[in-house]
C-alpha cells in the first residue's frame, strides 16, 4: 500500500524518548489541557510555555528550551501580560517565545500544510532544536467546526498529530471542561481517545486565602502518569498608570505545598 512495514520483533523501544518538559510533554505529541473558567487556565499555560522557552526545570521535571509558538486566539495580550515577567532575563538557550493572534483552523487541510511549512520555516530561522505549539483556545481554532462532533474532533486531532509529526513539535491544546464535570473536556470523546496526554486543571481551597490550582495528568499513552502539580495564582507588579495607581498582571508559580 505504498508504506514500508514495520518488524516490530526488531524495534527496540527508545529509552531516550525525546522531551521538552520530562514525563509530561514529549516531542512529536499532542496533549490536550482542560479546565472550566476561573481556574487560572491561561496563567498555568503561560508559565508552563514560558518555562519551557527558557529551559528552566518545573520543579521536579527536567525542561529542554523550545522555541515556542503560541496561537492565542482568545486573548493575545493577556498571554503576553502572563508571560512578561519569567521572559524578561532570557538564557543562552532561549529561541524565542512568538504569539499569534489569529487562530490556525485545525479542521481546514489546506491551513494546517501551511501550519506545518510556517513552522519549519520558523525553526530554521531561529535555530531552535525543539518546537511547542500551542493552541489556545479549541473552540476558536476548529473553524466553522463542531466541538461534539467525532468527525470534526477527529480530523482537528489528526491534523494538530500530523504537525507534532512533521515538525517534530509538541502540539498543546487547550480546552474547556463541560459544566456538569469539571474534569471532563467539553465536546465530543474523540478529543480524549486521540491525544497523547491528557492534563486536568482545577480549582481547590486554600486556608490562607490563596488561589491554587491542581494539574493532574489523566491520561499519558506513551509513559507513567507523573504526579499532580500545584500552582499558585499570583500577581506581578508592571508598574503605576498615570493616576498613580499600582497596576499588575497575572502571573502562576509552583505552590509551596499540594493541598489533599
Amino acid at each position: 500500500m505504498g508504506r514500508k512495514l514495520v518488524c516490530a520483533e526488531k524495534e527496540k523501544p527508545n529509552p531516550n524518548r525525546p522531551y521538552i518538559v520530562k514525563g509530561l510533554f514529549l516531542e512529536s505529541q499532542v496533549s490536550l489541557l482542560v479546565g472550566p473558567p476561573n481556574t487560572g487556565k491561561s496563567s498555568v499555560v503561560a508559565f508552563l510555555a514560558s518555562k519551557a522557552a527558557l529551559g528552566e526545570d518545573i520543579g521536579p521535571l527536567r525542561t529542554k528550551s523550545a522555541l515556542i509558538l503560541y496561537i492565542a486566539a482568545e486573548d493575545p495580550k493577556g498571554i503576553s501580560d502572563r508571560t512578561y515577567a519569567f521572559l524578561q532575563a532570557p538564557t543562552p538557550e532561549y529561541r524565542g517565545f512568538f504569539i499569534h493572534d489569529r487562530p490556525f483552523d485545525l479542521t481546514n487541510r489546506s491551513d494546517m500544510k501551511r501550519a506545518v511549512a510556517d513552522v519549519k520555516r520558523l525553526v530554521r530561522d531561529t535555530g531552535a532544536e525543539r518546537m511547542m505549539v500551542v493552541y489556545d483556545t479549541l473552540n476558536l481554532c476548529i473553524g466553522d467546526g463542531d466541538e461534539n462532533s467525532a468527525r470534526d474532533m477527529g480530523r482537528a486531532i489528526g491534523n494538530a498529530q500530523e504537525l507534532a509529526r512533521d515538525t517534530k513539535a509538541h502540539v498543546l491544546i487547550v480546552h474547556h471542561t463541560t459544566a456538569a464535570d469539571p474534569t471532563k473536556p467539553r465536546g465530543s470523546s474523540a478529543m480524549v481517545g486521540n491525544v497523547d496526554t491528557v492534563s486536568v486543571l482545577r480549582a481547590v481551597e486554600s486556608d490562607d486565602g490563596r488561589s491554587l490550582t491542581l494539574f493532574t495528568q489523566e491520561k499519558q499513552r506513551s509513559q507513567k502518569k507523573g504526579s499532580p502539580i500545584c500552582f499558585e495564582i499570583g500577581e506581578y507588579e508592571i508598574g503605576y498608570d498615570d493616576d498613580g495607581d499600582r497596576q499588575t498582571v497575572a502571573m502562576a508559580g509552583l505552590a509551596t505545598d499540594t493541598p489533599p
